[in-house]
């Protein structure tokens, strides 16, 4: 059984980024950090045997509250999420996390996330991709194809009616990548 010890010792420091505030020093305590590799094994216990992956665990500034984001191969809905996060609720109920007091909360990254691990690329072949080139260059391709770590495009035309220009993009070669919204 996995059993976790909790200490009070050295603190991280990370910088807030809020949109339209100066950088702000804020600290995540080494038990929140303790908590969120916990967790993130129990995530990864419970959606063993499934589709569903755990893409990230993210404690937040205020150390009260750790998100918990799952993605799948196939459709995510709310009874999924739902199951997984009771899953992880009983589990923590029977460990000793100390006196730390958190409040985990279980989702889809949303649509709005960026894409951080090839397992999430095959469901969204066909979708136009909002790409961050590592060379700082931007791009909107429509995504086609997976083949192991490269990505198969088609950059559309600025015509209508005219074919898209075939495009590779490796894996490595992207800093960011999100699902297009909008037209």
């Amino acid at each position: 059984m996995f059993r976790p010890e909790f200490g009070n010792s050295v603190y991280i420091c990370a910088l807030s980024k809020r949109k339209g505030t100066r950088k702000v020093p804020f600290f995540v305590g080494t038990a929140m950090g303790r908590i969120s590799e916990i967790l993130r094994k129990l995530a990864e216990e419970a959606v063993e045997g499934t589709d569903m992956f755990v893409v990230g665990v993210h404690p937040n500034s205020t150390e009260t509250l750790i998100r918990i984001h799952i993605d799948a191969d196939s459709a995510l809905n709310m009874k999924r999420l739902g199951e997984v996060s009771r899953a992880i609720s009983r589990r923590v109920d029977e460990l000793d996390t100390g006196e730390q007091q958190f409040t985990m909360e279980v989702s889809s990254p949303g649509a709005d996330k960026p894409l951080t691990m090839l397992r999430q690329l095959p469901k969204h072949i066909g979708r136009k991709l909002d790409i961050l080139k590592a060379d700082g260059d931007r791009m909107i391709a429509v995504f086609k194809s997976l083949d192991n770590e490269t990505l198969e495009l088609e950059i559309p035309s600025e015509k209508k009616g005219r074919p898209g220009t075939p495009a590779v993009l490796d894996w490595s070669d992207i800093k960011e990548l999100r699902v297009h919204i909008g037209k």
